[in-house]
This record gives C-alpha cells, sequence and structure tokens, in this order.
C-alpha cells in the first residue's frame, strides 16, 4: 500500500476486506472502532479509499476450473488463426504453433467414446474369466 497505516487502521482495513464491507460504520457498528476515531482518520471516506487501495493491492483469488475452462476457449480462435496463418505460409514459429496444437487439444478434447459390448464381446470375456484364456 502506498499509504502507510497504523496497525489499528489496518486492522479495520482488514476486517472491512475480509468481511466484504464496503462501509466503513460497519466496522464502527462491529465494535472494531470508534465513531470517533474514525472521524479523527479524516472520515468514512478516507476509509474506503484505503480499503480500495487495499483490496486493489490484494492478489487475485485462484481460477475455477470453469473460468480455466472458458480462458482456454477463448484463445481457439487465435490458435485456429496461428495455424492457418503456418500452413499458408508453409512456416511459422514453432513454439506459437506448438502451443495454437495445445490450445485446439485442450480445447475440443473429444469426449472419451463408450463403446457397448456387443453379445460376443460379453462372451469372449465371460470365457477368458472362466478359462484364463
Amino acid at each position: 500500500m502506498k499509504t502507510k497505516l497504523t496497525d489499528k487502521q489496518m486492522k479495520v482495513v482488514r476486517w472491512l476486506a475480509r468481511n466484504n464491507k464496503e462501509e466503513p460504520y460497519a466496522a464502527v457498528a462491529a465494535g472494531i472502532i470508534s465513531g470517533t476515531a474514525l472521524t479523527t482518520w479524516g472520515g468514512a471516506d478516507t476509509v474506503k479509499g484505503w480499503l480500495a487501495e487495499f483490496v486493489a493491492s490484494q492478489p487475485p483469488p485462484p481460477m475455477t476450473q470453469e473460468q480455466i475452462t472458458a480462458r482456454i476457449q477463448s484463445m481457439v480462435p487465435d490458435a485456429i488463426n496461428t495455424i492457418q496463418t503456418t500452413l499458408r505460409n508453409g512456416r511459422g514459429d514453432k513454439v506459437a504453433a506448438d502451443l495454437a496444437k495445445w490450445v485446439l487439444k485442450e480445447a475440443v478434447a473429444p469426449a472419451p467414446e463408450v463403446v457397448a459390448p456387443t453379445d460376443e464381446t460379453e462372451l469372449d470375456n465371460l470365457i477368458k474369466a472362466t478359462f484364463g484364456r
């Protein structure tokens, strides 16, 4: 953070961030700080500024599997364009082409094919299980 806060001010800012509170008076209502101290610090707008600065300085939360999948899907047009350009020119950036192939593989990976066993397959499996052949 750019602004140097006291331990008490940081405690309030962290509490507001951790509890998803945007209004500093929520900390007053929770007994974390007094209204007088809030006024002494410059008022609610000042504390909101500290909170915004603190939240902006935090790393983003880890991505969910759905977000990762969506990001990969969003790269498909560029991956196709890279492959097309490489094919059209007869040469290209190997790293870019390899990454494009990976994106396409991940984005359009076929679902594993489920093959229903036939009567013959089931009979073969039964014979193998029974007689060990």
